[in-house]
């Protein structure tokens, strides 16, 4: 979430009981951030930080819950055959992999069926039910869907089937006539199962049935899908949640399941520890993007084998699928930003409602809630093909219930459902004007009626000179962090942007250097925050803290969550710049260096020389010099800032020698001969930065010619911390994707190209400020 215009909420005192400093080995932050987390006694903390120590909630209080295990028990005694009908979301996999894990090692005769979303959409379709209900099946297990599938399970228990829901969606007004209904939801506000997903609700069945007959570990092998389920859901993770995701993640650093060990290989990450992170940042995203653009049923396999061989033919369809999602979620980002610019008077209101017939609904959900990071509202996305009715997913903030908000506009919707956060509609499209508006008061209403204030809890205020490993090591006792468990936030004051460099496929994330008034520096990572404007002058930073391994080593990793103005009635002054700048850009560049004898001790800054003498150093190479000269035109004002910054010259000798590899057909062969120099001499291993460096070009020009290398089956690369990357030789070609990043390359070359025009011309106060 971001917190722009957020009110920061300082840290007041508490009292650590000293049993709780006892457990976190006398460590006051931590103490400290428990507490606030309203743990206030040693027993609850000691539970809170070892699952050994928790004592869940019998599952029995789930209503339906014992009549429901009693008639699964009596279908494996009587060998029945049992139909699992689950959902393609993460959460809805995992779910089924567990239902179906748990009854095959009972001896069940199971059946399971995952909808197609693009043919079916959410829910269970009554003509889809009756075709699997033909294999025979007696008893129907749902999982992670069906709280409003009335029709359907009136038909299925008609008709002589019964069918137990489990689930934990938002309930409708009226249950559906099933045979029991396990919903998470039933429960009260403030049980300990109440935030369980999906999967959390199917395990909680699974463990009594192999419970009651004597094979317990059939299903305590199961617990790492349990969690990567809830994460990926983003479940809240408290209490009974928690304690499931803790064992989950336990259980992946014991053993890892092939499945999980196959997707990280075909990524190119060998994981030190597993994390809640690594779930919903790796995992979560491949397996989404089946089940958003194609056939989740696959998977259940998938997640399920015990063989390492057959899971590797998997990983790799889910690698290239993922890549696909990753295209179509920035072409629609980018789209519905276009929108919004060309219509600004959308964000007066307190929801934002887009569409298009074109987008794909198979990645509506994700670009909702990076809108929703972005402009902080609540956001509903639709595909809306001509004459057909427009689908799509609404994403929330805090204090806006969603399904609440569209089950009061039902009567113009086909259908819905969903949580507080997130929901999925369809609606006519002649509705969708009424949608709007009346959408529009609603969550106004919302908003007055929770009198909702944008807050930013703060745990500490540190000293950014103190910021060190031994205490992102103490803080992971606190983990697994998600919604319901924020990780701490820290921060600190009078703070500084030195430089900043974009990171991703697609720029965007930046790294920026930030440092103190002593001059002393971290690198701090901006997630989203590539369209994000930079403080200038001082501010207050809030972060958060992890570890991170790079390449086997521990480090520190510093993630940027908000700033805050330093307010100040003091009033400065800024003596006038000592740079001198000479401007000799209409001149014959090398002549003119081989006229000066003092050029020598300059720091001459050159890149991509082509066929040009080499007598200068690129951006990593340069450093502190009374003189620069620019002899290369730089690729942007950034390269152009960053590089003036690193010199911090008195003097400053503008020059103009043209660059060839702004051509895209030249700028694609010579950074394949870079890889492939990277490949044989350094191991394939190298930087965003030192290709950008040694090509003339911005490094979002870099990651665009990479994209296109391994979508034409070139190359495999991995990008890791701080732009650092890992290349692999050969791939699978992608065709699909090849011309549409060869024009995002020559659109990138075509941007640089004309700021290189820019630079020639262009007012030398204008350039250098």
């Amino acid at each position: 979430m971001k917190y722009t215009g957020a009110q920061w909420q300082e840290p007041s005192p508490v009292i650590i009981p000293d049993g709780i400093l006892d457990l976190v080995d006398g460590d006051h932050l931590t103490a400290s951030a428990l507490v606030r987390r309203g743990i206030h006694s040693v027993e609850i903390a000691r539970g809170y930080l070892n699952p050994n120590d928790y004592s869940p909630a019998s599952p029995s209080d789930l209503p339906d819950f014992d009549q429901a295990i009693d008639r699964i028990i009596q279908a494996i005694q009587k060998r029945e055959r049992i139909g699992i009908w689950g959902d393609f979301d993460v959460d809805g996999q995992t779910a089924t992999a567990v239902l179906v894990g748990c009854l095959r090692s009972l001896g069940c005769d199971v059946a399971y069926r995952v909808p197609i979303r693009a043919v079916e959409s959410h829910g269970i379709q009554l003509p889809h039910l009756q075709s699997f209900l033909k294999q025979g099946i007696s008893l129907l297990i749902t999982c992670d869907t069906g709280i409003t599938a009335h029709e359907s399970i009136d038909y299925a228990q008609k008709n002589g089937v019964d069918v137990i829901l489990t689930d934990h969606h938002t309930l409708p007004e009226q249950l559906p006539p099933a045979f029991a209904v396990i919903n998470s939801q039933r429960l009260p506000e403030h049980h300990p199962s109440r935030t369980l997903s999906g999967v959390g609700a199917a395990y909680l069945v699974c463990r009594e049935v192999a419970s009651r007959m004597g094979n317990l570990p059939a299903v305590e092998d199961l617990l790492d899908l349990v969690a990567l389920g809830m994460v990926a859901d983003l479940a809240a993770l408290k209490m009974d949640a928690r304690y499931l995701v803790q064992l989950g993640l336990r259980q992946c650093n014991r053993s890892l399941r092939p499945a999980f060990q196959a997707i990280f290989d075909r990524a190119e990450i060998s994981p030190v520890e597993i994390t809640e992170e690594q779930f919903g940042f790796i995992l979560a995203p491949r397996l989404n993007a089946v089940g958003r653009l194609g056939d989740a049923n696959p998977l259940i396999e998938f997640l399920l084998t015990p063989h390492k061989t057959l899971a590797e033919v998997t990983a790799a369809r889910l690698e290239g699928m993922n890549a696909q999602r990753k295209l179509l979620t920035d072409q629609v980002f980018g789209a519905a930003q276009s929108q919004v610019e060309q219509h600004p008077d959308l964000l007066q209101n307190p929801i934002l409602i887009l569409s298009h017939p074109q987008w794909s609904a198979g990645v509506l959900g994700i670009v909702a809630s990076r809108l929703v990071e972005l402009y902080q509202r609540p956001v509903i996305l639709l595909q809306s093909p001509a004459g057909q009715p427009a689908r799509g997913s609404a994403r929330s903030i805090e204090g806006v219930h969603i399904t609440a908000a569209l089950s009061e506009v039902q009567s113009l919707l086909l259908g819905f459902g969903g949580h507080p956060m997130a929901a999925g509609l369809s609606l006519p499209e002649e509705n969708l004007p009424a949608f709007q508006r009346t959408m529009i008061k609603i969550v106004e209403r919302m908003k007055q009626e929770q009198n909702l204030t944008l807050e930013l809890n703060l745990d500490a205020q540190i000293p950014w000179a103190d910021l060190a490993l031994p205490l992102a090591e103490s803080f992971k006792r606190l983990a697994p962090f998600g919604p319901g468990n924020p990780a701490p936030v820290l921060y600190s004051k009078n703070l500084s942007v030195a430089s900043y460099t974009r990171l991703g496929k697609t720029g965007e994330h930046l790294l920026v250097v930030v440092e103190d008034e002593n001059g002393l520096a971290h690198r701090v990572i901006y997630w989203q925050g590539g369209g994000m404007p930079m403080p200038e002058g001082q501010f207050d930073l809030a972060y958060t803290i992890r570890t991170s391994s790079y390449r086997g080593e521990p480090e520190l990793q510093i993630e940027w969550v908000a700033t805050r103005t330093i307010e100040t009635d003091t009033i400065i002054v800024t003596p006038p710049s000592t740079m001198e700048v000479e401007d000799y850009r209409h001149l014959d560049a090398f002549a003119w260096l081989k006229g000066d004898p003092a050029i020598d001790q300059s720091a001459i800054w050159q890149e991509g020389t082509g066929g040009s003498p080499k007598i200068g150093t690129n951006r990593m190479e340069i450093g502190p010099s009374s003189t620069l000269v620019i002899l290369t035109p730089p690729a942007g004002p950034e390269e152009l800032a960053s590089v003036v910054a690193s010199v911090h010259p008195l003097r400053v000798i503008l020059l103009y020698s043209q660059v060839a590899l702004d051509h895209p057909e030249l700028f694609l062969q010579t950074l394949s001969g870079l890889v492939q120099f990277t490949l044989r001499q350094k191991n394939g291993k190298t930087s965003l930065l030192a290709l950008a460096a040694a090509t003339a070009q911005r490094e979002i020009s870099i990651l665009r010619g990479l994209q296109w290398l391994e979508a034409s089956g070139y190359i495999r690369f991995n990008l890791l911390n701080f732009g650092e990357i890992e290349i692999f030789p050969g791939g699978v070609p992608s065709t699909r994707l090849i011309a549409d990043l060869e024009r995002q390359v020559r659109l990138l070359l075509a941007e640089t190209n004309a700021y290189r025009e820019y630079y020639r011309r262009a007012p030398v106060h204008q350039l250098l400020g």
